[in-house]
C-alpha cells in the first residue's frame, strides 16, 4: 500500500515538473531556475528513454506501444515497475 502511494506521489511530482518545464519553455512563467529546469528535463528524458529501451516489451503487452512510450517518458519506472510487479505476481 505504501508503495502505491509512493508511486502516485512520484507521478504527481513528475507531472508538476513537466508542466513547469513546458510553461518555462513557452515563456509563460518566468523563473531564475530556467537553466536548471532544462538540465533536469534533459536528464529525465535520457533516463526515461534508456528505461523504455531496457524494459522487456512482453511486460507492456495489452497497451499500444505509443501509450507505453509516452507514459514511460513522463513517469519512468513509475509506469513500468507496477506492471513488472503485477506480472511477477501472476507468474507465481
Amino acid at each position: 500500500v505504501r508503495f502505491y502511494y509512493l508511486i502516485q506521489a512520484m507521478k504527481v511530482s513528475l507531472s508538476v515538473f513537466w508542466i513547469v518545464f513546458i510553461l518555462s519553455i513557452a515563456q509563460l512563467i518566468s523563473t531564475s531556475y530556467f537553466d536548471e529546469i532544462v538540465l533536469v528535463a534533459i536528464f529525465l528524458i535520457l533516463a526515461h528513454l534508456a528505461e523504455f529501451v531496457a524494459i522487456p516489451m512482453t511486460l507492456l503487452k495489452g497497451k499500444p506501444i505509443k501509450i507505453n512510450f509516452v507514459q514511460t517518458m513522463l513517469f519512468g519506472f513509475g509506469h513500468w515497475l507496477p506492471l513488472l510487479i503485477e506480472a511477477n505476481k501472476e507468474t507465481k
